[in-house]
């Protein structure tokens, strides 16, 4: 049997071995929005910093983009994640639990999305 602790750097395998963590996420800073994104080419990153200037609207992702990320406003302006829009193509938009839009609020709001390749969409959580 495997001894040792977990941590958050350390983990048991499913073979008994103990391994470590080493996977570090990148954070991006893309230029801010000046205008509302369709199948927006956001880039790639773990963690992305977004802003805008002025209020706007995000109705999809490139597909090509890394999963999960997570979206952070830094911006001044509120970002909305908009749910199941039809002005980006279907591959690339996002589907909420609720059925509507999630506002991510200004300096802080923030969103988890996943690629469901199953469904062909991102998952906003």
């Amino acid at each position: 049997s495997a001894t040792g602790t977990a941590s958050a750097t350390t983990f048991l395998r499913g073979d008994g071995t103990w391994s470590a963590v080493s996977v570090t996420p990148t954070t991006a800073t893309p230029s801010a929005l000046t205008a509302d994104q369709n199948d927006w080419a956001i880039g790639t990153g773990d963690i992305l910093r977004i802003s805008g200037t002025a209020a706007r609207n995000i109705t999809g992702i490139a597909s090509t983009a890394t999963s999960p990320m997570l979206l952070i406003n830094v911006g001044s302006y509120t970002l909305t994640l908009k749910h199941q829009s039809t002005s980006s193509s279907s591959a690339n938009r996002f589907t909420t639990a609720w059925a509507g839009d999630c506002t991510l609020a200004a300096n802080g709001g923030s969103a988890l999305v996943v690629y469901d390749a199953t469904t062909g969409t991102w998952r906003v959580m």
